[in-house]
């Protein structure tokens, strides 16, 4: 029988050549333009979440009163890793410096290579965060202060196809530092909010710290109350209440201050943190719910096309209708024959929506500013495609079958109508709202292009054309006045 079904259908379809078409195209397009945008929200709402115990792990953040105002600062002081252990429900923490991009050198400075995105991390980082380590022993990744950890990109660039473990990758700064490479990670994947390209012990910067004297009175990293240098996470109980943990901190921390301090510290999960601030900004969570919204505006607006299409071809299949009831179809068969039908067209439309996305998808990535890739063998993209398939295709179908199964033969054989005015008058609400929705995408278009053309053309008051900054080492800052002079020397440099 279900063979029979999809039969009839392909021949129905071969048969209405330019009617296939255009709910082939109709369908593809609108599928095409969804599913990219549904990939887009889809990756903003994936970031951090692929982390083995995201559910539990917490970014804490600052927040204090100042001018009547309350500031948030994502950075914490280092001590709050020794308040952590007289916490039961907090099982790990990890504190993260920040070092920005760093210099380094292989080879006796043979290999020169700045940008490279440093942070410094305490051990449990590598437990709490289900990083892929290629290469090293992952109980023991820092055996000594001057170990360091290195991404699989930065390996390549300074080591080439040679084994990193063992080398030493030296750090220009005040002074150079040498460090031997003790594990190889894969690099951090685009969609999380950790993005570092070498990783050195917390050990290091504790010994940097008392050795060039502390903060005033507090001589170690564990005391120093002072400095909110530190981003810190931590892995919870599960279960555990977030508030709860925060006043925990909070309290410790103002009993170290002996009451003198007004700050308290918030606990966000760590899956929310990429669309939303430590303040509790919400501006790009909201971002992506209108293009979700969007997306599912241009699937519906396809899904309406095709239902408008296919009732206002209703009277033509009124006899074939007729006849087949007459000889015995149910209306039930009816209904999964025009199902069929439907399905069979879906899946015509799905093919040149995935040739289109393919074709369009660099285009795509370009204008977006993002890194988006469709692949047949990404579990995610089938799991996009398919929702927005479904959910269309269920969307569309189902009125159409129901419409064209519920002719009354007599009628139809004598050329009357037998749908009804009801069905004259939803089909005209769908081409109202079909064209309403389409007007109001169009219109907002021009204006977010209006706005994107103001911001490309703005005056910024200076020509940014051939101007450039040099980061500089430590070092070279001590000396940065004799450099200038030096550059002022070179005719290539106007200023």
């Amino acid at each position: 029988m279900i063979r029979n079904y999809f039969k009839i259908a392909w021949r129905n379809l071969k048969a209405n050549k330019f009617y296939s078409l255009i709910n082939i195209s109709g369908l593809g397009i609108g599928l095409a333009m969804g599913i990219m945008l549904l990939l887009w929200v889809q990756n903003q709402l994936s970031y951090n979440k692929f982390y083995k115990n995201y559910k539990n792990i917490y970014h804490l953040s600052a927040h204090f009163k100042a001018n009547g105002k309350e500031v948030t600062w994502s950075g914490v002081p280092g001590p709050l890793a020794v308040y952590a252990k007289k916490i039961p429900a907090v099982k790990s923490i990890v504190r993260i410096n920040n070092a920005g991009n760093q210099t380094y050198t292989v080879d006796n400075h043979k290999t020169v290579l700045s940008g490279n995105h440093t942070a410094i991390v305490d051990t449990s980082f590598f437990s709490m965060f289900s990083v892929n380590l290629l290469e090293g022993n992952k109980k023991d990744l820092f055996p000594n202060n001057n170990s360091v950890v290195i991404t699989k990109s930065t390996a390549r660039k300074f080591f080439g196809t040679e084994d990193a473990i063992g080398k030493v990758l030296t750090l220009i700064y005040d002074k150079d530092i040498n460090f031997t490479v003790t594990g190889v990670l894969q690099n951090f994947p685009k969609n999380s909010s950790l993005q570092y390209d070498v990783i050195l012990p917390m050990g290091f910067y504790a010994q940097e710290f008392t050795a060039g004297g502390g903060n005033g009175n507090w001589k170690t990293i564990d005391t120093d109350l002072g400095n909110y240098t530190f981003s810190t996470f931590v892995l919870l109980q599960p279960g555990t209440s977030s508030a709860g943990i925060g006043n925990d901190f909070t309290e410790s921390y103002k009993e170290a201050r002996n009451g003198d301090s007004d700050t308290w510290f918030k606990l966000e999960n760590i899956g929310d943190m990429h669309l939303i601030g430590a303040d509790g900004n919400d501006s790009a969570l909201r971002m992506v719910q209108i293009f979700m919204l969007v997306a599912i505006l241009l699937l519906v607006i396809a899904g309406v096309n095709y239902v408008n299409l296919s009732t206002a071809r209703s009277m033509i299949r009124s006899k074939e209708v007729s006849i087949r009831k007459i000889v015995g179809a149910a209306k039930k068969q009816l209904f999964f024959q025009f199902f069929t039908e439907t399905f069979l067209l879906f899946c015509l439309a799905t093919v040149l929506a995935v040739a289109l996305i393919i074709l369009l998808m660099p285009l795509y990535n370009y204008v977006a500013g993002e890194e988006l890739y469709f692949s047949l063998f990404n579990p995610e993209v089938w799991r996009v495609t398919g929702y927005a398939f479904i959910g269309t295709l269920l969307g569309a179908s189902i009125y159409p079958a129901i419409v064209l199964s519920n002719f009354r033969p007599i009628q139809s054989l004598k050329g009357e109508s037998s749908s009804g005015s009801g069905t004259a008058i939803f089909r005209k609400i769908l081409v109202v709202f079909q064209f309403s929705i389409s007007v109001i995408l169009i219109i907002s278009t021009f204006v977010i292009g209006g706005q994107l053309q103001y911001v490309r053309t703005k005056n910024l008051g200076f020509n940014k054309n051939h101007v450039f900054t040099v980061p500089l080492t430590g070092n070279a800052v001590k000396h940065v006045n004799v450099i200038e002079n030096e550059l002022k020397n070179q005719h290539s440099i106007v200023d």
